[in-house]
Protein backbone atom coordinates (compact mmCIF):
# COMPACT_ATOMS: atom_id res chain seq x y z
CA UNK A 1 0.00 0.00 0.00
CA UNK A 2 1.38 3.36 -1.01
CA UNK A 3 -0.49 6.38 0.29
CA UNK A 4 -0.18 9.69 -1.52
CA UNK A 5 -1.23 13.03 -0.03
CA UNK A 6 -2.47 15.61 -2.52
CA UNK A 7 -4.37 18.86 -2.58
CA UNK A 8 -8.01 17.99 -3.22
CA UNK A 9 -9.70 18.93 -6.47
CA UNK A 10 -13.26 20.07 -7.04
CA UNK A 11 -13.96 16.60 -8.43
CA UNK A 12 -13.22 15.17 -4.96
CA UNK A 13 -16.21 16.98 -3.41
CA UNK A 14 -18.52 13.95 -3.14
CA UNK A 15 -15.78 11.71 -1.74
CA UNK A 16 -14.84 14.27 0.91
CA UNK A 17 -18.49 14.92 1.76
CA UNK A 18 -19.09 11.17 2.14
CA UNK A 19 -16.10 10.78 4.46
CA UNK A 20 -17.12 13.80 6.52
CA UNK A 21 -20.53 12.23 7.09
CA UNK A 22 -18.91 9.17 8.65
CA UNK A 23 -17.73 11.13 11.67
CA UNK A 24 -19.88 14.25 11.86
CA UNK A 25 -23.55 14.44 10.98
CA UNK A 26 -24.23 17.52 13.09
CA UNK A 27 -23.04 20.25 10.77
CA UNK A 28 -25.77 21.62 8.53
CA UNK A 29 -23.45 23.82 6.46
CA UNK A 30 -20.99 20.98 5.83
CA UNK A 31 -21.43 21.04 2.06
CA UNK A 32 -20.77 24.78 1.94
CA UNK A 33 -17.73 24.46 4.22
CA UNK A 34 -16.21 21.71 2.05
CA UNK A 35 -16.98 23.52 -1.21
CA UNK A 36 -15.40 26.75 0.02
CA UNK A 37 -12.31 24.95 1.34
CA UNK A 38 -11.90 23.06 -1.95
CA UNK A 39 -12.12 26.34 -3.90
CA UNK A 40 -9.42 27.85 -1.67
CA UNK A 41 -7.05 24.87 -1.77
CA UNK A 42 -7.56 24.07 1.91
CA UNK A 43 -8.41 20.35 1.62
CA UNK A 44 -5.89 17.52 1.32
CA UNK A 45 -6.78 13.93 0.50
CA UNK A 46 -4.97 10.69 1.26
CA UNK A 47 -5.25 8.23 -1.60
CA UNK A 48 -4.55 4.54 -1.82
CA UNK A 49 -4.31 4.29 -5.59
CA UNK A 50 -7.41 6.14 -6.77
CA UNK A 51 -9.39 5.54 -3.57
CA UNK A 52 -9.63 8.46 -1.14
CA UNK A 53 -9.07 6.94 2.30
CA UNK A 54 -8.80 10.11 4.37
CA UNK A 55 -8.77 13.87 4.24
CA UNK A 56 -7.96 17.02 6.16
CA UNK A 57 -9.60 20.42 5.88
CA UNK A 58 -8.50 23.73 7.34
CA UNK A 59 -10.24 27.05 7.81
CA UNK A 60 -8.48 30.39 8.12
CA UNK A 61 -9.57 32.42 11.15
CA UNK A 62 -8.75 36.13 11.14
CA UNK A 63 -7.82 38.28 14.13
CA UNK A 64 -11.51 38.90 14.89
CA UNK A 65 -12.34 35.24 15.54
CA UNK A 66 -13.73 34.90 19.05
CA UNK A 67 -11.94 31.77 20.26
CA UNK A 68 -9.00 31.07 17.96
CA UNK A 69 -7.92 34.38 16.36
CA UNK A 70 -5.28 34.59 13.61
CA UNK A 71 -5.05 30.85 13.22
CA UNK A 72 -5.05 28.09 10.65
CA UNK A 73 -7.79 25.93 12.14
CA UNK A 74 -7.69 22.19 11.47
CA UNK A 75 -11.43 21.69 11.14
CA UNK A 76 -11.47 18.10 9.90
CA UNK A 77 -9.07 15.18 9.98
CA UNK A 78 -10.51 11.81 9.07
CA UNK A 79 -9.10 8.45 7.99
CA UNK A 80 -11.22 5.41 7.15
CA UNK A 81 -11.19 2.93 10.03
CA UNK A 82 -9.46 0.15 8.09
CA UNK A 83 -6.61 2.56 7.22
CA UNK A 84 -6.00 3.86 10.74
CA UNK A 85 -2.80 3.23 12.72
CA UNK A 86 -0.80 3.29 9.48
CA UNK A 87 0.53 6.86 9.65
CA UNK A 88 -2.01 8.45 7.31
CA UNK A 89 -3.28 10.98 9.85
CA UNK A 90 0.35 11.87 10.56
CA UNK A 91 0.99 12.47 6.85
CA UNK A 92 -2.07 14.71 6.60
CA UNK A 93 -1.07 16.78 9.65
CA UNK A 94 2.51 17.07 8.41
CA UNK A 95 1.21 18.32 5.04
CA UNK A 96 -0.84 21.03 6.76
CA UNK A 97 2.03 22.07 9.02
CA UNK A 98 4.45 22.30 6.08
CA UNK A 99 2.12 24.45 3.96
CA UNK A 100 3.02 28.14 3.74
CA UNK A 101 0.19 30.35 4.94
CA UNK A 102 0.07 34.15 5.15
CA UNK A 103 2.01 35.65 8.06
CA UNK A 104 -1.24 37.02 9.47
CA UNK A 105 -1.90 33.50 10.79
CA UNK A 106 0.30 33.16 13.86
CA UNK A 107 -0.55 29.59 14.84
CA UNK A 108 -2.27 26.37 13.96
CA UNK A 109 -5.32 25.51 16.04
CA UNK A 110 -7.81 22.71 16.54
CA UNK A 111 -10.45 21.47 18.92
CA UNK A 112 -11.60 17.97 19.78
CA UNK A 113 -13.99 16.05 21.97
CA UNK A 114 -12.67 15.86 25.56
CA UNK A 115 -13.58 12.17 25.74
CA UNK A 116 -11.00 11.38 23.07
CA UNK A 117 -7.81 11.60 25.15
CA UNK A 118 -5.84 9.79 22.46
CA UNK A 119 -6.34 12.83 20.19
CA UNK A 120 -4.65 15.13 22.69
CA UNK A 121 -1.65 12.80 22.78
CA UNK A 122 -1.64 12.49 18.97
CA UNK A 123 -1.58 16.26 18.40
CA UNK A 124 1.05 16.78 21.11
CA UNK A 125 3.41 14.71 18.93
CA UNK A 126 3.34 17.63 16.46
CA UNK A 127 3.95 20.32 19.08
CA UNK A 128 0.34 21.27 19.85
CA UNK A 129 -0.41 22.38 23.40
CA UNK A 130 -3.69 22.39 25.28
CA UNK A 131 -4.71 26.01 25.92
CA UNK A 132 -8.15 25.51 27.44
CA UNK A 133 -11.65 24.62 26.38
CA UNK A 134 -14.09 26.04 23.88
CA UNK A 135 -17.45 27.40 25.00
CA UNK A 136 -18.91 24.04 23.91
CA UNK A 137 -16.48 22.20 26.23
CA UNK A 138 -14.10 20.81 23.60
CA UNK A 139 -10.35 20.66 24.15
CA UNK A 140 -8.64 23.66 22.50
CA UNK A 141 -5.06 23.21 21.23
CA UNK A 142 -2.61 25.47 19.39
CA UNK A 143 0.82 25.21 17.83
CA UNK A 144 2.82 28.36 17.15
CA UNK A 145 4.50 28.70 13.74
Amino acid sequence: MEIAIAIAKASNFQDVLSLSGLFDNSEQSKEEKIQQALENGLVWVAKDGEKIVGYSLVQLFDEKHGQLPSSVFIADLYVLEQYRKQGIGKLLIEKILSTKFSKQYTCFSLTHDPEENNLTDFYKLFGFEVVGQTMAGNIKMIKKH
